[in-house]
């Protein structure tokens, strides 16, 4: 080098040294640090879980709720306020699940109920009144709310404000279904009133305030104001449920709809009408929409002054074009138009273009506010670095896969393309803003973004790749194939994609992002390990990192970089075993040192971005988590505590930084993308990156560099250097031509050599086929065979069991016919026995008798004739009398010896009795210990019925899975034909060329890597399904806390009954005290009207006195009041007005008692089940011993009146004794039952 060429050399690197001084960075003073703060801009989605979810504001607004916020927007612009939810004035915004809106009739006032912010304790929800009337257009500030209202419920699922505004009605969701009435204006609960049934609806009377409605199941029911709590007086039921209800303006008639389509016209509490099956669906007033975009007009003609009802009838029924299920309807204030919500879009439809001559059905079109269809659910969203646009995937509400494109300024829709049959996996998009990357289960598609549309470039052959990354600067690209393998391309403009590196992991790859550059690739798989894949001339060589050693297992779930102020920052966040979320951090992107780590969080991270100097966290339960840096012993560091930003209640899947500093993009799974402004303090001054030169360059919104090109030397080239690479370039793009001619007819000759091919690979599969297919009907046959075997073992067993059930039968019924014989035999002998005896005893009066009279005819025959000798034969006469007394006493002997006699046998009939009973009883019970024994067996039978039915389900079962693996192994021949076609094309390919021969390679080794791989995806397999049992663990712990919870409710149901108890009792005392002073007075008074009417004139002071007496309370009654009439009169209103206390006395009392009644009702359900079963079982128990103790009572009473004293007075003891009646006369029995019953009851009530 000359002393010219080193003079220029170094006045060039001066001047390159004052331009670099120039440009440095001057100091100036410190500003204030900036409230570290989320607020939201802008989005896209719409809560359709609500039962309001959309209200038409005014002619050019809207209100919805999107995600966990409530905004307003205005239809022409896109522009959207949020409502701040209420909570502490705290940076961060916890917030509950949005359940239930409702706006006034006026527009001016909004209410927004909200769930606990809390999962673990739901048990209070509050509700947010805003104001609408201090600005003319809702959307030019944030709105606080101006009165918020808090009450022990799990959530509230209605809302409705009276006409005048000043009243809210809100229906919880507590076991009792309770709808609570308040006065907001002044935060006064009015009243309280438990419905009992589950409750979708509340709305007011627009005409009484104190008149409500709730609707929901197959009730709906109107209720009136009685404070503290309402009163029905109007039911309606029917078969279906209802689904929607609403009151006529200014007048007393609602209109309710079923869910079977038909439309109830209700006035003054009575049913007017019903139309029947317009179609199914929800409505709002007099407009009815329902599913498949159906639109009815209800006409409701004036109320006559004579009071006369008026007229609903079906004026016009519509259908939307797009024919989707309608959502909600909000209608303007004017009444000119309507405002349908579907599941994809909002749109007006005007009332003037309505013409009642058209006939029903009329398809209509509606003028659309959304910028593009809502997707149902999203899976990927990705932004442009150089444009200001983004991209979201997911499934539209039509079924299909869409991609949507909107503008980061303010989200609005610029173009949608939708796949109808195709399932794409997921998206990037290139820098520039034109190109999309597209992959789907066969192939990675490259589109380019046109004006309307997008049209498909190129196709790259890659199957199973689940994830695209492009990098920074737009000229590589990435796709994670099967999981385990990231293939990288280079991409360049209008050229096809190049193959350029494959980087295998070990494990399976969870999470992986590009770097600060487009030298540098991150990975970390689910088996905790993380590296850096760096460019090199090889290809992209692995460095892993460093981490503790006392690390847990942990799998990647996110990563991110950042390029601030010439360093580099690394974070990636990880779930460990335990089930807690943290991040690792490299503040100077050495992977060699030990990461720093922050707090750990409870919900899975889901998505990872820096914005700006901020580090946002998304997490699976829709929150997100900022981060930013501040100043640390070892040097700068994250704060411990981040702030906390609710978004919505599905997981987010996606954070991407704006264009514009300090603006973040959130997507979340339910459809939802946030534009929200990040506002967090300035970034300390992190460690210098390790360089020997650091070239300082200016940043401008002209000059941005995206990469950095290492160089060993710096120097200067000439102008005609420049000129000679220039024509260099267009003689190698010369070239470039010839060799892409020389390619077509290379093509040519391989597409002819391929058919070739693919006729003889249609032989050798047509081959294989017929085979498989022999196979097929081989096992099919088989399995049918074993079909049919399993069918007549079946059938066999079957008809055995029916024989064996009719042999059964017959044997039963042979003995029950038995049975039915002896006892008819042993009521033959009883009757036969009684008839013996009955014929002993009337034999043995005869004989009584005729002795009697033969005795008595021989005395009177001896005394006449001994008469005319009585005086001469004196002595004789004694002789005589003597022996005529010896002659009565032997007759006397042999009669008692006769009746003895007649004992006797009536006592050895009765033990014969006796034993012929026990020997009945002894037949009967072993005749049900047959029956028994036949019916286990019965049992037996049947158990084996059903083990042979058991049997041949799962034998059907396994038919079924034969089956199914049939149609997988059908499958994998067919997938192994494909594959085997696609592997003879790249041969072909590859034999003809150098570069397919390294082509072929890399797909052999692909294919070996997938077989090796196949042991990992079953421990994939096994890891998922120990997901499934957490999930299962988590699930039951909820089960247990739900459990606890109602044990909770349930003691304190028995606290509220005892203090009802103790209510009761007091209440009782006090009746007591007022029925003892009222006896006290009724004596008294009965004293003065006795005096009365005796002639004493009753005087005004006694009874003034009288009631001074009996009523202390009354003092202030004097003598100067006024004459005696005033006196009586004040009296008479006092008395009036103690009877009405007593009246609401005895109303409170019999409340308490009907609800004491009501749960000794429920506590004595089994107690009746039980007095039954002793009811039953007493009945059997005399049924057994009626006939002897029937016979004992028949035998009692015939024996004859010379009978000892003792024998009849026990013989009529045991007669009357409630345990010796018959069974037709139960009364002592169910006294004693009653009793029994009475003290269960009291004892059950007690515990």
């Amino acid at each position: 080098m000359d002393a010219d060429e080193a003079t220029v050399l170094t006045n060039t690197v001066q001047c390159i040294s004052r331009a670099a001084s120039a440009h440095a960075p001057r100091p100036q003073q410190t500003p204030a640090p900036p409230t570290p703060g989320v607020k939201p801009l802008s989005g896209i989605g719409l809560n359709t879980h609500l039962r309001d979810l959309f209200y038409y504001l005014n002619k050019n607004e809207v209100i919805f709720s999107l995600g966990k916020h409530v905004v307003v927007q205005n239809v022409h612009n896109q522009r959207m306020a949020f409502f701040e939810p209420p909570g502490e004035t705290t940076e961060s915004v916890v917030a509950g699940d949005v359940s239930a809106l409702g706006l006034t009739s006026k527009r001016n006032y909004l209410a927004v109920a909200r769930g606990s912010p809390s999962v673990l304790a739901r048990s209070t929800s509050t509700i947010a009144i805003y104001s609408l009337r201090d600005h003319k257009a809702a959307s030019d500030a944030v709105r606080t709310p101006v009165r918020v209202i808090t009450y022990q419920t799990h959530s509230f699922v209605s809302l409705a404000f009276s006409a005048n505004g000043k009243f809210l009605l809100g229906q919880s969701s507590t076991a009792n279904w309770s709808f609570v009435l308040w006065d907001w204006t002044r935060a006064r609960k009015i009243a309280v009133t438990e419905v009992h049934t589950r409750v979708t609806r509340v709305h007011f009377n627009p005409i009484d305030f104190a008149q409500m409605s709730t609707s929901g199941g197959m009730h709906l029911r109107l209720w009136k104001l009685a404070e503290p709590t309402c009163r029905q007086f109007a039911t309606f039921t029917a078969p279906v449920k209802y689904v929607e209800h609403a009151w006529i303006p200014k007048s007393d008639g609602l209109v309710a709809l079923l869910e079977n389509g038909d439309v109830q016209h209700i006035y003054n509490g009575e049913l007017v009408r019903t139309l029947p099956s317009l179609h199914h669906g929800h409505y709002l007033s007099v407009v009815i929409a329902g599913n498949d975009g159906y639109i009815s007009l209800l006409d409701v003609g004036e109320v006559e002054t004579s009071g006369a009802i008026a007229d609903l009838s079906l004026s016009r029924r519509m259908q939307l074009e797009s024919r989707e299920p309608i959502l909600a309807i909000g209608i303007d204030p004017t009444g000119a138009a309507l405002m349908v919500v579907t599941p994809s879009l909002y749109g007006a439809y005007e009332l003037a273009n309505l013409c009642l001559l058209r006939g029903d059905d009329e398809s209509i079109a509606l003028v659309t506010y959304a910028p593009l269809p809502r997707p149902v659910d999203l899976s990927t969203m990705t932004t442009a670095l150089r444009r200001h646009v983004f991209a979201t995937l997911g499934r539209a509400a039509s079924g299909g896969h869409a991609i949507a494109l909107y503008s980061q300024d303010g989200t609005p829709g610029l173009l949608q393309y939708t796949f109808p049959h195709l399932a794409p996996n997921a998206i990037a998009v290139h820098p520039s803003g034109f190109e999309v990357l597209v992959t789907f289960s066969v192939q990675l598609q490259v589109y380019h973004v046109l004006f309307d549309t997008f049209k498909i470039a190129f196709e790259v052959e890659i199957r199973h790749a689940t994830s695209v990354a492009y990098s920074r600067g737009g000229s590589f690209f990435c796709a994670l194939v099967e999981d385990r393998s990231i293939y990288v391309y280079s991409n360049y403009a209008g050229s096809e994609p190049l193959l350029h590196s494959v980087c295998r992991g070990k494990d399976v790859i969870s999470a992986f992002a590009w770097g600060t550059d487009e030298t540098r690739l991150y990975a970390g798989d689910e088996r905790g390990n993380f590296s850096e894949w760096a460019l090199t001339d090889a290809g992209f060589a692995s460095t892993p990192a460093a981490f503790r050693d006392d690390e847990r297992t942990r799998a990647y779930t996110a990563i991110a970089t950042t390029h601030r102020a010439g360093h580099r920052v690394l974070a990636a966040a990880f779930l460990s075993g335990t089930g807690v979320a943290a991040i690792h951090v490299w503040p100077t992107l050495d992977l060699t040192v030990v990461p720093d780590r922050t707090p750990e969080l409870d919900a899975k991270i889901t998505a990872l971005e820096f914005c700006g100097t901020a580090l946002c966290v998304g997490l699976a339960s829709g929150t997100l988590h900022v981060y930013w840096w501040e100043d640390g012993l070892a040097g700068p560091r994250l704060v411990a505590q981040p702030l906390t930003f609710d978004l919505t209640a599905a997981p987010l899947v996606s954070l991407r930084a704006c264009s514009a500093e300090g603006h973040l993009l959130a997507a979340s799974a339910d459809g939802c993308v946030f534009e929200t402004a990040i506002t967090v303090a300035s970034t300390p001054e992190l460690q210098a990156a390790t360089s020997s030169l650091v070239l300082q360059t200016t940043y401008t919104a002209i000059n941005s560099f995206v990469t950095v090109v290492p160089t060993d030397d710096l120097c200067l080239v000439e102008r005609c250097s420049v000129t000679e690479r220039l024509m260099h370039i267009a003689d190698l793009e010369t070239e470039m031509d010839q060799l892409k001619i020389e390619k077509e007819i290379v093509n040519k000759l391989n597409a002819e050599q391929r058919s070739l091919l693919e006729r003889e690979r249609h032989a050798d599969v047509r081959a294989v086929r017929t085979a498989l297919e022999a196979q097929v009907h081989a096992a099919h046959d088989a399995l049918t065979h074993e079909k049919q075997e399993a069918e007549t073992l079946t059938a066999a067993l079957k008809e055995t069991h029916a024989r064996d059930t009719s042999a059964m039968q017959a044997i039963l019924s042979t003995q029950i016919e038995t049975l039915h014989d002896v006892v008819a035999q042993l009521e033959l002998d009883l009757i036969k026995a009684r008839q013996s005896i009955d014929d002993a005893t009337f034999a043995g009066d005869e004989r009584a008798m005729q002795l009697r009279k033969a005795l008595e005819a021989s005395h009177a025959g001896e005394c006449n004739g001994l008469r005319a000798e009585i005086h001469r034969l004196n002595d004789a006469l004694a002789l005589k009398t003597r022996a005529y007394d010896e002659v009565l006493s032997q007759q006397d002997d042999d009669h008692l010896f006769h009746l003895a006699s007649l004992q006797a046998t009536i006592e050895a009939e009765r033990a014969n009795g006796a034993a012929v009973s026990v020997a009945a009883k002894d037949t009967t019970s072993n005749l049900q210990q047959q029956l028994r024994m036949m019916l286990n067996a019965l049992d037996i039978k049947s158990a084996d019925v059903e083990k042979l039915t058991r049997e041949k389900h799962d034998l059907a079962a396994h038919v079924a899975m034969l089956q199914t693996e049939l149609a997988a192994e059908r499958k994998h021949a067919v997938k192994t034909a494909a594959d085997c076609s696609l592997l003879e094309t790249q041969v072909i390919d590859l034999t003809r060329s150098l570069d397919g021969l390294e082509r072929l390679n890399n797909i052999r080794l692909c294919k070996l890597k997938t077989i090796k791989d196949s042991l990992a995806a079953k421990d994939a397999a096994n890891e998922a399904m120990q997901s499934f049992v957490d999930e299962l663990h988590h699930e039951n712990s909820n089960v247990i806390r739900d459990a606890n919870a109602l044990d909770e409710k349930q003691n304190l149901m028995t606290r509220k009954l005892r203090f009802y108890e103790q209510t009761l009792a007091a209440h009782k005392a006090s009746v007591a005290d007022a029925n003892a002073i009222v006896l006290a007075f009724r004596r008294d008074l009965g004293i003065l009207i006795e005096d009365e009417q005796r002639g004493k004139r009753l005087k005004i002071d006694a009874i003034v006195k009288l009631y001074h007496k009996y009523e202390p309370s009354a003092r202030h009654v004097t003598r100067e009041r006024g004459t005696d009439e005033a006196i009586i009169h004040e009296l008479t209103r006092q008395n009036k007005c103690v009877e009405d206390h007593r009246r609401k006395l005895r109303s409170r009392v019999a409340t308490v008692v009907s609800e004491k009644h009501k749960l000794a009702t429920l506590f004595s359900q089994d107690n009746q089940k039980l007095l039954e079963d002793v009811h039953r079982l007493t009945r059997e128990n005399h049924e057994l011993k009626r006939r002897p103790k029937s016979w004992r009572r028949c035998r009692n009473l015939r024996r004859p009146s010379s009978a000892s004293p003792t024998t009849t007075t026990t013989t009529t003891t045991m007669s009357t004794s409630p345990m010796y009646r018959s069974s037709s006369n139960p009364r002592p029995m169910r006294r004693v039952a009653f009793t029994f019953r009475a003290v269960f009851t009291l004892d059950r009530s007690r515990s």
